[in-house]
């Protein structure tokens, strides 16, 4: 978890403007909750948000929370409306994480700063702009990570059921 927060933080946000909107570590604990199970995903989310929060200027508990919950939601998806594992779920799950995890803290940034004129509607589209960018990325490496994940296992290979005759 730390060496995923530390590629993020020294090396994809010092990439050029537009590439530095990837979330490696949402993406990376998307393809762990889905492969592996809700526990491992939400070790992961409650880890990789802890050390995010340690290298950030949020207060304490902004990735924690907003990540957990992110996870949370997007495993009920996977679970009760996404049943097959097939890259075009894969996006529209990593669509919903990103859209809620942006959603999730920005709205704890905002209760926790109540009164403060730091947060203003022209600074919340400058920051749509960037996570627009982001969706964009993340929408990528889905892309990559799944076939990669696909080639080298048959985790996310289809499954056929055929009744017995």
């Amino acid at each position: 978890m730390f060496l995923l927060v530390a590629i993020q933080i020294s090396f994809v946000q010092t990439l050029p403007l537009w590439l530095a909107g990837l979330n490696l570590v949402l993406v990376v604990t998307f393809f762990i909750l889905s492969l592996k199970s809700l526990v491992w995903g939400l070790w992961w989310a409650v880890g990789s948000g802890f050390f995010l929060d340690l290298f950030s200027f949020a207060p304490i508990g902004v990735n924690i929370i907003s990540l957990f919950l992110a996870m949370l939601a997007v495993n009920f998806l996977l679970n009760n409306f996404f049943t097959d594992r097939s890259l075009y779920a894969f996006l529209a799950l990593i669509i919903f994480a990103t859209i809620s995890y942006e959603v999730l803290k920005y709205f704890i940034l905002y209760f926790i700063s109540l009164g403060n004129e730091n947060l203003h509607l022209s600074s919340l589209i400058v920051i749509s702009k960037q996570e627009v960018w982001q969706l964009i990325l993340n929408l990528l490496l889905t892309v990559i990570l799944f076939n990669s994940i696909n080639f080298m296992s048959r985790k996310l290979r289809p499954m056929f059921l055929f009744p017995n005759k």
